[in-house]
Order: C-alpha cells, then structure tokens, then sequence
C-alpha cells in the first residue's frame, strides 16, 4: 500500500513539474518571437535613422560598421534575457518530492524484496525440519 502510495506522489510531483516547465517553455517561446519581431521592426527603421545621421558625420563603410555593432550588442542583451529563464521555486520543490517519493519507492521494494527471500528461507528451512 505505501508503495503505491509513493508512485502516486511521485507521479503527481513529475505532473506539477512537467506543467510547469511547459508554461515556461511556451512563455519562452512566445517571448522569443516577439522578440524576434521588434528586433527586425526596430532594427529596420533604427537603420534608416541611423544611417541617414551617421553618413552626415561619417563615410558609408564607418556608418555600416556601427549599426553593425549596436546589432550585436542588441542581439546579446536580448540572448542574456532569454537564458536567465530558469526553472522556478514549485519546479524545483516538485522534482525534490519526486526524487524522494521515488527513492522511498525503491527502498520499499528493496526491503519488499528482503522479506520474500527471507520467508522463503525460513519456510524452507521449517521444511527441512
């Protein structure tokens, strides 16, 4: 009984936790296109500003190696954002229920398992007798 017990925690632990990573991954995934989205809004009318204020001060070449580098620097502030999403506080406190229900479950039938070889030793052994 309290094996099956443990499975069912267990099993209710990996539910909550598998709920809650795939919340996050399509928040994250929702983000990220949105993301993607203003970037190229942005960066598309950012240019034409840019670009037409730049070649009143600099050359072409200088101009286009600017924009290029506010880019980047875009685009790695925008990563940065993105891979600080980490798993959650009931994440984290699922997965711990889950890690132990599963660990008492393995101990129960280990000790399960104990008690077979050891009845079947002593109806052996009365056998005998």
């Amino acid at each position: 009984m309290r094996l099956v017990r443990l499975l069912g925690i267990a099993i209710q632990a990996e539910g909550l936790r598998l709920r809650y990573q795939i919340r996050r991954i399509i928040i994250r995934l929702v983000l990220c296109y949105g993301i993607l989205i203003l970037v190229f809004c942005s960066a598309t009318f950012g240019h034409i500003a840019g670009w037409y204020w730049l070649c009143e001060r600099l050359s072409p070449l200088q101009a286009a190696l600017v924009l290029t580098g506010v880019d980047l620097l875009l685009a790695l502030i925008f990563a940065l954002v993105v891979a600080r999403m980490t798993e959650g506080r009931v994440e984290s406190e699922a997965r711990a229920v889950r890690v132990q229900a599963l660990q008492e479950t393995v101990e129960s039938v280990s000790l399960s398992a104990l008690l077979v070889q050891l009845m079947t030793r002593l109806m052996a052994s009365r056998a005998k007798d």
